[in-house]
Order: structure tokens, then sequence, then C-alpha cells
């Protein structure tokens, strides 16, 4: 593109004379190209100039009321020859037409074109006006951008138009930047747009509110393809409000049940039942409606079965987690026997049947998905294996995390958790889990919360939290896996959440690697759910063999269980030809005891794998009679060897028997093939380091060879992402003490994500002063403290001198000298030094003045000739210190005769009279003297005409004496002055010029002169 031309007007620029000021009136001049369209423009967009190329056969058409579109046209000669054509097009058909543009080197897609609009974004400075720019350059002002203040938008008659006029506003005083606005189509990525989405830290982890920014369930990349459609989740709960209006489009009325009350509407108490409701928000609240939160499968069909509003049988709760099992695929089950570890929560028969029942039948035979939440009394050392609903190999225990992706404090642990996922609201971190609530003030939400985190609309809670709030972020990742795959068995499902999970809190030592390579943690089971990760694995999931079994048990034992010692009863298992990959693994132990809580109860693998079982804990009650505990923490390994039983009883005064063990190993063939899908993880973490500062130096971790490719790499410093730093190897050169802190990666796969541990690096470096002593002035007998501060690696080693004399006992950062007197004034300085360099700082001169000060300073006076001056001073005595005080005037340094007053007072002025007047203050223990007060005797000045010349430049000349400065000031209101330019009066006048008149319609001036 080359320059632009604008025709110049019909006639000159007409200047106003007004006193004396001068308005400069432009006439709008008319728009013409100055030049064909090039075929290549080069054009800013996001910060950064790129080349675009002009396409020869598209245009880009707008009717009016719709949306614009491309078309195709035959193609043509050139760039200039297809604006033509679309202008003609515009005018003949009344539709708004314009070009299209394609970045150079880029594929031509709709994602990749730009439309050339006909408006000019531009930046002015402050006071310019835009309606005057834009009656200069003969485009239309369409008003400032109110979010971005300074912007306004024009707009340009011809297409093409707007790279002329932003080439030619670009550089023009005022104008920061002017740039074409160019259109594009923007890709969905099917993140909703529910108001309440940004809090959702569980889905997206912004690091809301002090959250553990980017980690959280992976879950917006699924929904381009996959957002439940098609699968029915099961709230089994207090009830659910299917008139929210944020449930309402995916509840499903027919498949409602209510054991409580013997009908099918499973409608809440609104005074008593919450629970539900928020429990359905977080499964599936309806997504990217414009309204409150979004559910993890936001399209998938709610159905409400309740019984948790009154007392209920287990026929009736059996009959919940069987409700239209053909039709219910996910049961969320946000509830459990409420125990609180002081007691084991044994399930009776009807209920295991049932769930036995929806495993063999469900589904289609596929098996119903049982999603329990782990419980939530961790902190009274509660476990998720006394919960046989947890613990059970039918279901899928979910634990809870914190916005940290910590274990939340309430939330239970233990082997048998197979995940995790987010909750919050916990004793560390306040943050609960946004949701809805009961319409209006019933629920969680009853307008009087002092919660800063809660929410003013009352549809919906921001505290909901526990394990409660945990279980449906699963049950909704598991709908999304059965959109993906419908034909996942029950223990697919399994597999592929154990397979997918992000490994949370990396450092945390509980984490273990089995010999399947497969990660878990007592905290976190397989770790956080990775709903990405699960989806991506399922989609083309081969389903796993028939489930095979193999038993081995130790009976009539009878062995004493010692009391009160980590040395307690060792019972190993041999295991041989079970030819099993394993998946869950159950211990049955029969064990007479006092108090069963005083034992701990563990199981090793023959991988070397411990899974915990029973802690000791607040359960007083007796014996462990053919009780069952589970791990998943055998997950893919084999089960060939010894596995070994231990027991500790670890309190005192209660004795107990073991009776027996039963081993039950369960899972398919060996030679069953399993899609390689480990996620990433370490054999080798980044090594801290010491080194000094302008080192080269690198970071780097190994992975094991089962890491499941493509393995991508982010390093991390302090916990924040770098920059570009996505390789295997981190490379640091010319490192400085700002490179000090901690480093570690964040490496993933589509199956998993692994954080390594933190690495220190400690920058070592010389002294460098950053704040150098500052001189200063002290009074007789008062306290002076002169200080130093250096940047570099401490510590630190100071010396003090005194007019280069080191200073005894002087020999820190800070140095202060009292009762100074006339003695200690000089010079001062200090030595820095560490182990690495030593350096001296700058001078700091110590000035010790007599106890008063002078106030008021004379005063500078601008007096014409012939006028009147009068300069005055005046001292101040510090404390009780009163003078005698006496004062000598003095000009430019030399004492004026007879002018030994407090004031001076010069009359009939000549200009042999100007300089700088000063007065020294005396007293007997010393003297000051006052600051400068400039007098300035000049000659009358005025001002003499004013021209205009082509080009838009206005000349004024002013007469005055020589030497004299003066400063041409321009305005457009008479109210908002500008500078334009300094002169200086040489031969009895001077000349201005102001070079930007002519962007202006009109301009006022005037002449100030300068002291």
């Amino acid at each position: 593109m080359h320059g632009t031309a604008l025709g110049q007007a019909s006639r000159l620029p007409t200047l106003v004379v007004v006193g004396t000021m001068f308005l400069l009136h432009l006439l709008a001049p008319t728009l013409a190209m100055a030049a064909d369209l090039a075929a290549t423009l080069l054009l800013p967009e996001a910060g950064q100039t790129r080349p675009f190329e002009v396409a020869l056969n598209e245009v880009s058409v707008r009717a009016p009321g719709s949306a614009s579109r491309v078309s195709g046209v035959p193609a043509l000669a050139s760039a200039e020859a297809i604006r033509l054509h679309a202008e003609l097009l515009a005018r003949t058909t009344g539709n708004e037409v314009e070009l299209v543009l394609y970045e150079a080197g880029q594929p031509r897609n709709e994602f990749m074109r730009r439309i050339l609009t006909r408006r000019v974004l531009v930046h002015l400075a402050p006071g310019m006006d835009p309606a005057l720019l834009a009656a200069a350059h003969g485009v239309v002002s369409k008003g400032g951008l109110s979010f971005s203040p300074g912007f306004y938008v024009f707009e340009v008659p011809t297409v093409g138009g707007a790279v002329e006029v932003a080439a030619a506003m670009q550089g023009q005083p005022g104008v920061h930047s002017a740039e074409p606005l160019l259109a594009r189509q923007f890709a969905k990525f099917a993140v909703p747009n529910d108001p309440l989405f940004t809090n959702q830290w569980h889905l997206v982890n912004t690091g809301q509110n002090g959250a553990l920014a980017g980690v959280d369930i992976n879950v917006t990349n699924v929904w381009d393809r996959f957002r439940g459609a098609g699968v029915t989740i099961g709230i089994v709960d207090d009830g659910l409000q299917g008139s929210h209006p944020d449930l309402t489009n995916n509840y499903n009325f027919a498949l409602g049940l209510d054991v409580n009350d013997g009908d099918f509407d499973p409608s809440p108490v609104l005074t008593a039942d919450f629970h539900g409701t928020a429990v359905a928000g977080v499964a599936a609240a309806r997504g990217d409606n414009l309204i409150g939160v979004a559910g993890v499968a936001y399209e998938a069909t709610l159905a409400g079965i309740r019984f948790l509003g009154g007392p209920a049988t287990s026929a009736e709760v059996a009959q919940c987690l069987t409700h239209s099992n053909q039709v219910i695929s996910v049961y969320n089950n946000s509830w459990g026997y409420g125990v609180n570890g002081q007691a084991l929560a044994r399930v009776p028969l009807v209920i295991s049947n049932a769930i036995v029942n929806g495993i063999q039948n469900g589904r289609g035979g596929r098996g119903s998905i049982f999603v329990f939440a782990a419980g939530n009394s961790g902190a009274q050392g509660d476990d998720a294996n006394y919960h046989e609903l947890v613990n059970s190999i039918f279901t899928i225990g979910v634990g809870a995390l914190n916005d940290r992706y910590a274990r939340a404090s309430y939330g239970n642990p233990g082997s048998a958790l197979l995940i995790s996922a987010p909750a919050g609201n916990d004793a560390t971190r306040p943050q609960g889990t946004s949701t809805t609530d009961l319409v209006g003030t019933d629920g969680y939400n009853d307008g009087a919360s002092t919660n800063p985190l809660e929410y003013t609309d009352g549809d919906y809670t921001s505290t909901f939290n526990g394990t409660s709030s945990a279980s449906p972020v699963v049950s909704g990742v598991v709908a999304l896996m059965l959109q993906a795959n419908p034909a996942l068995g029950w223990r697919d499902v399994q597999e592929i959440l154990i397979r997918s999970a992000t490994v949370n809190q990396p450092n945390d030592p509980s984490w273990v690697t089995n010999r399947a390579g497969l990660h878990f943690n007592y905290e976190f089971g397989a770790g956080l759910v990775n709903a990405g990760g699960a989806v991506t694995l399922a989609t083309n999931w081969s389903n796993l063999g028939p489930q095979l079994r193999f038993v081995a048990q130790q009976t009539n034992l009878s062995i004493a269980i010692p009391d009160n010692t980590t040395n307690g009863v060792v019972v190993t298992i041999p295991v041989a030809n079970a030819n099993l990959r394993l998946e869950h693994v159950r211990l049955q132990v029969d064990i007479q005891h006092f108090r069963r809580g005083d034992l701990e109860i563990s199981l090793t693998s023959p991988s070397g794998i411990t899974s915990q079982l029973a802690r000791p804990h607040g359960d007083f009650n007796p014996n462990y009679l053919n009780y069952t505990f589970m791990t998943v923490h055998n997950w893919g390994e084999v089960g060939e060897g010894d596995w070994v039983v231990r027991i500790n009883d670890r309190s005192p005064s209660n004795l107990g028997i073991l009776n027996s063990v039963r081993l039950e190993l369960l899972g398919t063939f060996t030679n069953v093939n399993v899609v390689a899908t480990n996620p990433p993880v370490f054999v080798g973490q980044p090594r801290s380091r010491t080194v000094t500062q302008g080192s080269t130096l690198n970071f780097g971790v190994g992975l094991t060879p089962t890491s499941t490719p493509p393995v991508s790499y982010q390093w991390r410093f302090n916990g924040v992402d770098i920059l570009g730093a996505i390789d295997p190897l981190l490379i640091l050169t010319n490192v400085s003490t700002t490179a000090s802190g901690l480093y570690s990666v964040r490496v993933s796969n589509p199956f998993g994500t692994n954080f390594s541990a933190d690495a220190g690096l400690f920058v070592n470096a010389p002294p460098v002063v950053l704040t150098h002593p500052l001189s200063q002035s002290g009074i007789l007998g008062s306290n002076v403290t002169i200080e130093v501060f250096a940047s570099g690696s401490g510590p630190f080693t100071y010396q003090w001198r005194r007019n280069g004399t080191p200073i005894a006992g002087a020999t820190t950062a800070s140095f202060t000298l009292t009762n100074i007197a006339f003695t200690n004034a000089g010079s001062y300085d200090v030595l820095v030094a560490n182990t690495l360099a030593s350096v001296f700082s700058s001078n700091a001169v110590l000035t010790v003045l007599p106890p008063f000060t002078i106030s008021p300073n004379p005063q500078s006076q601008a007096v014409v000739v012939g006028g009147d001056a009068t300069l005055a001073v005046g001292a101040v005595g510090l404390g009780s210190f009163a003078g005698p005080f006496t004062y000598q005037w003095t000009l430019n340094g030399v004492n004026v005769p007879g002018a030994t007053a407090t004031s001076l007072t010069l009359t009939n002025l000549q200009l042999t009279n100007s300089g700088n007047y000063a007065c020294v203050v005396s007293t007997p223990v010393g003297s000051l003297t006052s600051a400068d007060a400039r007098l300035t005797v000049y000659n009358p000045f005025n001002l003499g005409g004013a021209t205009f010349q082509l080009g838009g430049l206005v000349q004024i000349i002013a007469f005055g004496d020589n030497g004299r400065a003066y400063r041409l000031e321009a305005s457009t209101n008479l109210l908002n002055w500008d500078p334009v330019v300094t002169n200086t009066i040489s031969g009895g006048s001077a000349t201005f010029t102001d070079s930007g008149a002519g962007t202006n319609n009109r301009r006022f001036y005037r002449v100030v002169l300068l002291p």
C-alpha cells in the first residue's frame, strides 16, 4: 500500500485574528484513493504487524439485518480490481461489501480469514477532538469506546479506504495509533455462557479466591463433543426440585420416585430437603443457557429418587437403587450411614443384592454405575473401608478435595477410594462448590449468610461441600464417558477413571506407583478425576474380559494379637497359578477384640505395595467378625506371590485373637491385552543447585518407558507456568538473583498429568548497592542516620568511613551519629562485602547546621522596567535558640551595601538590577544562606502579525528584549492551552511556527513570557 494523499480544499483555510488570539479554520477536504490497492498489506493486529493478502476471488457481503457471509466471485487480476468490483457491488445492491484478507503463509480457512471493514480504530491523546479529526479526513466518527477511554472508531466511505485513512492518521500530533478494524470468525469451544461459570473452580480453575490455578477436572475440551446427552443420572437423595430454572430442561419428571411419600414426585420439602437439588446441579445443571451454573454433564438427563426425606427401610433403599435401571445409567449417592468412624457401616443384604442386580442387569446387562460419596468424617479418623457401600467392588468410592487440591479436611481417606473430586469449603479453605439451590430463600442460601462468597441470587449457593459435592462431579464425568461409549461395562468405567486420573498434590509422600505403573494414594485413591483423559480413553476402549476370582484363605488360626505394639501378627498368604491381572482385592478377617478401633490392619502385595485397611480410631465396639476390606491399589498387577497381612494393636488394655483371613483376588486373565494408557511417571526428578550469577544451567526429568506418548511438558517457576518452557529440558542462561526460587514441571498425556518435585535454585551474586547513602544536613546537637541498601547474596558485612577513614564500630547497614558537632561534618561512604566481592557506595556529605532555619525564603519576581520590588527573609530558632540574628543581602554573591534588614526594597528598577538575590543570616554559632530569588527586570513585549502558509503552518511574530524566552501556546476552546513551541528574542523579535495547525478547523494562540 502506498502513502495516503488527501485532496486539496477548494480554497485556502481562513485565519481569523481576535485580539492576540488566532482562530485557524480548516475546510474539510474530500477523500480520494492515492494509489491502487496493493496485493499484500502490512496491517497491525493484536499488537503485531502482519502481512495479509487480498483475496482476488472472494468478497464479504452483508445484507441489511443479517450477518455477513463470504461470497465467491470470478478471480480478478489484482487487488485494486477486486476493490473496484466490491465498490460496484455495494452501490448496485445496497449491501455492505468488503474485501477478504488472509494472513500470508497461513491456511485459507474460515478461522484464518479476515474481513477488511470500513472502520478505523484510533487512540487519541487527551484533549484531541475526534470530530475535527474526522472532518480533516473526510470520515464519520462513530463515537468512543466506553470500556476503553481514548479510543474512537471512524467509518470511511469507500471499500478498502480504512487502510489509507489509518495510514494518514498514524503519526499525526495527538494520534497515538490508528489501525483498520479487521473482522474474523471465532471458533466455538463450547465453554458455557452461564454467568456463575467463572466461579466454578472445579470446572475451570483460574485461581478464583486463592484456588490452585490450572488444576481442575479438565472438562472444557470434552464439551466440544460430549455434554452428557442421552445419559440419565439418578439423584438418590432427599428430593430434586425439577422446576428449578437451571434444572428443568434436563429433568425427566416421568422417572421420579419418592419412597418417603409413596408416590412418583420427588419434589423436596422446602424447609428441610436442600441436599439433592444442590447435588443435581453439580452433576448436570443446564449449561450454556445464560443463567446460573453449569453441571459437569450439562446436557445429561436428571431423575429424582427421594428417600432421605424421612426414615426408609432397606427394601425402600434397594428399590431406589434399582429404579428404572434400564433408563438410568448412573446412580449418584451422596449419602451414607452417618456412623462417623465410630462403628462399621455394614450394608443389609437386600441392599447388597440390589446393587448386584444393577451390576448384572442394569443398562442392558452392562451394569448400572453406582457412585458413592466416601463420607465426611475423615477428621474423626473415619475411613472409606469402614463403609460397605463405599468399599464394595461394585461401587465407585469418591473422596473430596479442596480448592488447592489437597484432601478436604473432612473427607474420608482409604485404600478403597477409587477416585477423588473437587468439593472444597473445609477447615483450611473456605471456598465451596457453586451449584443450584432451592428457588428463593429456601435452601442453603437463605439470604442471611455472612459468607462473603455466597451469592445474592438465592437460587444458587457457593458454599456446597463435602463428599456429597465430590460424588456428582464423578457422576457427571461418567455420563460424559457413557455418551462417548455407551458399551462400557461397569468395570471398564472404573479402570478408565483410574488410568486417566491426575496425580494431585504430587509431592505428597503417600503416592505409590504399583507394578503396573498405576498411581495410588491412601488420601486420594487414583487421584483427581480427569474428564478429558477419561473420555479420550473411553472413546476407543476395548472392554475388559469376564471377571475372574481367586480365593486363598487361612482358617482356625487362633493367633493372639500382642497388645500395644507395632510388632503384631504377620500372616503370609501364598498365591500360585492365579493367572490374574488384578482389579479389586478383598481381604476378609475374623478377629475377636474388645475394641476394634485399637487395631491397625494392612495388606502387602507380592510387588511390595502396602494398602492400609484399618487405622486406630475412635470405634470402641468389639470384633471384626468376617468383615471384608477392599483395596484398588493393586489394579493391573499380577496376583502370584506372597501376600502379607499385618495386624497391630496400637493401644493398651484390650486383647484380641485372629481367627481367620480370606484373600480374594478379582480381575481378568493376565493375557488380556489392555491399551497402553499410562499417565506420565517420573524416574528422575529435577535437582536443586546453587550457582553464581551469570551462570547457565538446566533442569530435567526422566519418565518411565511405560508413560504413554504423546507427552507434553510445562515448566513452572514458584508454581507459575514459564512462557515457552515446554521442552523436557529447561535451560536457564545468564541467571540473576531473580531466578532464585522453586522449579518444577507439569508433564501430561491424554491419560493424566503429573507434577515433579520442586527443585530449588539459589543464585549467588556479588553485592550491588541499590540505594546509596544520601547527603543530608543535621542541626547541631541532633542525631543523624545514614543508610545503605544492597542486593546480592547475603550475609553482607559493612564498614563505614568518614573522609576515607574507617569509623570504629560502624559495621551495619544503618549508621547513626548522635549529638552531632561541627567536627562530624564530612564525606561518608561504606564498603559492602560478601563472600564473592565487595563494593563501595557513593559519598554522602553531612553538613552540620546551626540551630535555626530560614523561613520564609525570598521569592523570585519579574518586574517591568521602572517598577519596584521587595524581597523578604525570616529566621526561626530551633528549640530554645533565639539568636541574635544579623542579615546581609547579596546580589549575585556580592554584598549589597546597607542591605542589612530582614527585607530589601528596590525602586525604579532597571535592567541592570536583574540577578539572583539571597540573604546571609548569621548567629554567634554559625550562618545560613537563604535560597536564591531571581529578580527579572524586563522591557514590555508585544505581538506582531500572524500568517498562514500552505501545508498547515501558522507563523506568529513577538517583539521584546534580546535573550528573553517566550512560549507559544494554542487552544481550540480558550479553556485548555497546549504548549506549541518556545523561542528566544534575537534582534528584537522572534518568529513562532505551529506545524500542526492544519489538522484543526479553528485554533487560538497566545504568547507567554518565560522567567
